[in-house]
């Protein structure tokens, strides 16, 4: 968390002194346009489209995935539709009946099904939600943001007590222990942890309510990635110490 964390604060230098010179709605796109000009602007837009777009529908495929286990019995029948519902999945796996092999057709097309090739209904449900609340304004997103951040917050602490009161392992014994992926188990790691500090630069959008946003944008793109990875990294490390993890 530590790692992704500074990786997300070279990117977060980039909106403090923005946000602060040009405190206004856009972010991204009004940065670029002003900085760079129009091409850029567009492209910039289309990345950030592309990125909350890809980043919202994989958030809403895991919700939707977890109240389905949440609610059980055939819940996950009734809320996925699978593919070859519509047909037979051994079709689009004829090109992997290669000559010489000794798997037949169906077989090879068993072992190639992807578990997540499916369409997800609550998702788009999740999905639509989230658009209906982003287009009402400010006055309904603030109070849904505000309500979902408080209870992110307080599952956070409740997890790090918890992981703290379960602690029955002591990673810390030896490099090996601590660092049982390598250097390179690190960065891998770091990598899919950048992802949960996307969102930050949404807090440059409020930069034309702020009254004095050279001093304000800072501190407060400052105070939510620090705020994130203390809380992130200290729920991991009771995590790490409630439960032996082998790598396999």
């Amino acid at each position: 968390w530590i790692i992704a964390g500074l990786a997300c604060l070279l990117s977060g230098l980039s909106y403090m002194e923005l946000s602060s010179r040009l405190p206004t709605k856009g972010s991204c796109y009004v940065f670029s346009y002003h900085g760079l000009g129009e091409a850029a602007a567009v492209v910039g837009s289309f990345c950030l489209t592309l990125e909350y777009g890809m980043s919202g529908a994989g958030i809403a495929r895991s919700w939707s995935e977890k109240l389905a286990t949440a609610i059980g019995g055939n819940a996950k029948d009734v809320m996925f539709i699978r593919y070859d519902t519509f047909g037979d999945s051994r079709i689009s796996m004829r090109y992997f009946d290669t000559p010489g092999s000794n798997e037949t057709l169906p077989q090879m097309a068993t072992a190639s099904t992807d578990d997540d090739s499916y369409l997800d209904w609550g998702a788009l449900a999740i999905m639509a939600a989230s658009v209906i609340v982003t287009a009402v304004g400010l006055s309904l997103g603030k109070v849904v943001i505000n309500g979902f951040t408080v209870a992110k917050v307080v599952l956070v602490i409740f997890l790090i007590y918890n992981g703290f009161s379960l602690w029955n392992y002591n990673p810390f014994s030896s490099w090996k222990e601590f660092n049982p992926a390598g250097t390179s188990g690190i960065l891998r790691g770091a990598t899919s942890l950048f992802f949960g500090f996307i969102g930050f630069d949404e807090v440059c959008c409020l930069a034309a309510k702020a009254k004095d946003p050279a001093k304000l944008m800072p501190r407060a793109i400052d105070g939510t990635l620090l705020g994130a990875t203390i809380l992130s990294g200290s729920a991991q490390l009771a995590l790490s110490g409630a439960k032996h993890y082998t790598p396999g």
